[in-house]
């Protein structure tokens, strides 16, 4: 009676699909009995069965390959210098982000750079929106966006509707747009209206003469002037029986240029002058 009621006891409840001399319908010690391979199913049977354990949360660590959630900032902080806080490699984009109302990426340095990127072959920073700015640069005292380039562009503009290619707006006092070049050209315009101005144009090589009473001539010193420079000149007023006879330049850095009128003039007398090229 009592190996009976062991036997019966050892013997695991058996299923309909189970039935017939299958694992799941022998007891742990029959199995041990018969070796660790029959043990070795059961083990990895109950295993499949049991659900997969949830992706990380807060207070979790990342699971690679598996979406973490949280509800609190997670911070890598290296304190070695010069050494990246996180590194990131793929064959695709090695770094997303998304946002529903904020910003999608937020980068800030008390002394360098906030977002610095770098391209072999490709733009080092690519920014697409469907309505609103593909990139926005702010500075409260430096400056807001700044494009450097060894051989090509520094900055480049396109726009394939109405609106500008490259647009700039100073709310203050200073400059809108502004191009420099020591050796070149600091302003390049081309298209079918070259260079369009809507309001008052200030240039630097361009003044006013006084050719003084009872004298024909004026001079202009301190400009520069190439072989291929010209000088616009008109009298400021009208004086009887006076006109511009001609223009005499001296070129070079500083060159000079000479306004001669016909005759000496009786008073005082203004001539405006404009230097080209």
């Amino acid at each position: 009676m009592t190996d009976q009621a062991s036997t019966k006891d050892e013997l695991t409840t058996t299923s309909k699909a189970t039935r017939g001399g299958g694992v799941a319908g022998r007891s742990r010690r029959q199995l041990l009995a018969g070796g660790t391979g029959a043990l070795a199913a059961v083990l990895t049977a109950e295993a499949l069965a049991r659900p997969a354990p949830a992706a990380a949360a807060n207070g979790d660590p990342i699971v690679l390959g598996q979406n973490n959630a949280e509800t609190s900032v997670t911070t890598i902080a290296n304190s070695t210098a010069d050494s990246a806080a996180l590194r990131c490699t793929a064959a695709g984009n090695a770094i997303e982000a998304s946002s529903d109302s904020f910003n999608a990426v937020f980068a800030l340095s008390n002394s360098g750079t906030g977002v610095a990127a770098q391209s072999s072959s490709s733009s080092a920073i690519f920014g697409d929106s469907g309505s609103g700015t593909g990139v926005v640069g702010h500075s409260t005292s430096g400056t807001g966006v700044s494009g450097q380039s060894a051989l090509g562009e520094g900055v480049s503009g396109e726009s394939s509707g109405s609106g500008s290619a490259v647009h700039g707006t100073n709310f203050g006092s200073g400059t809108g747009v502004m191009g420099e070049c020591a050796a070149g050209t600091g302003v390049l315009a081309s298209g079918k209206t070259a260079l369009k101005v809507k309001g008052p144009a200030v240039f630097s090589r361009s003044g006013i003469l006084t050719v003084a009473a009872g004298q024909s001539s004026a001079q202009k010193t301190g400009i520069a002037l190439t072989p291929v420079s010209f000088v616009l000149a008109t009298i400021q007023g009208n004086v009887a029986g006076v006109h511009v006879q001609g223009v005499t330049l001296v070129t070079g850095s500083p060159g000079s240029f000479t306004i001669h009128l016909n005759k000496s003039v009786p008073a005082k007398t203004k001539v405006a002058w404009f230097a080209v090229n």
